[in-house]
């Protein structure tokens, strides 16, 4: 087990997304944001018909990755494990990346918070030439995968216009091997 991620096999039930976006923003990068549910009640009564969370995830929220991907970086402070439910995956490839060399330095990506102003954020970002890539996967449709977005990683879009669309799941302190396991499929 390489640590990076896991797919659930999980069937995910036909989702009214008109009761999922348009929830206000809760952070912004480059090519990704981030809003709250809109109808998180909606969103609740859904998963519980199909998983019971042994551990509460601590956000839960509707993504929009644009443009070109997100270049390799690492959410090590925010949160350390997702599982994120592809809705529009737009055939991106997710990839994994070990450092070259461990002392080389990463920068901090810049943020886009709720209130409309851009400030430095917690993310680090890192330059493809300084990593090796470790594993990776493409996602379909309705398919779940659990991540370790506190390693490096990155979203690689071949149709730039596509714009790949999931709900985010996080969880602060967890393991993907830790999460997997306390997540019942019912």
């Amino acid at each position: 087990m390489h640590g990076y991620f896991k797919k659930l096999d999980v069937t995910f039930p036909e989702i009214d997304m008109s009761r999922i976006v348009g929830g206000s923003l809760v952070e912004g990068f480059p090519d990704f944001r981030t809003w709250n549910i809109r109808d998180l009640n909606y969103l609740n009564n859904l998963l519980s018909s199909i998983l019971k969370f042994k551990i509460t995830p601590a956000t839960i929220t509707y993504n929009e990755i644009a443009g070109g991907g997100t270049s390799p970086h690492s959410e090590h402070v925010l949160i350390q494990t997702v599982l994120n439910f592809y809705i529009e995956p737009g055939k991106c490839s997710t990839l994994f990346w070990k450092l070259k060399n461990p002392s080389i330095e990463s920068e901090l990506l810049p943020r886009l918070d709720d209130t409309g102003n851009w400030s430095e954020s917690v993310v680090k970002v890192y330059t493809i030439d300084s990593l090796v890539c470790e594993a990776s996967f493409i996602a379909n449709p309705n398919e779940a995968y659990i991540l370790g977005v506190d390693k490096i990683h990155s979203v690689s879009k071949p149709i730039t216009t596509d714009v790949r669309k999931f709900i985010r799941l996080g969880w602060v302190g967890y393991n993907v091997e830790e999460i997997f396991n306390s997540i019942e499929i019912l």
